[in-house]
């Protein structure tokens, strides 16, 4: 490991998902934890260790649905990464609910008048 700040998966996270990304197959980091059996955070730092020793690259983006933000695809190599996608004009909107007339207090009425 070249960076010691990133050490928080330890070496044997690194050794597994190296491991694993080594039968070729993309994929995202909730993806390789699930393969693992682990839990996400220490797959991204391993993921970093990884990216930043080029031994993995990202060769895609996933939208994730639950946050509607982009996931990286990791694939094992060192070929140049692709590039994020803009996400300035996104797909996805929620629907919004109608809007409905604020509360007014009947005191409120009372004092004030009706609104305008």
């Amino acid at each position: 490991m070249k960076n010691p700040n990133l050490s928080r998966s330890g070496p044997k996270t690194v050794t597994r998902l190296l491991e694993l990304m080594k039968d070729g197959k993309p994929r995202t980091a909730f993806e390789a934890a699930a393969d693992l059996g682990m839990s996400v955070p220490p797959i991204y730092v391993a993921t970093k260790q990884l990216h930043q020793d080029r031994e993995v690259r990202i060769s895609g983006w996933k939208l994730n649905a639950t946050n509607n933000c982009q996931m990286a695809i990791w694939s094992i190599g060192s070929a140049p990464d692709e590039p994020k996608p803009d996400c300035s004009g996104r797909k996805f909107d929620p629907p919004r609910a109608p809007m409905q007339p604020a509360f007014r207090h009947w005191m409120d009425v009372a004092l004030f008048g009706e609104a305008a």
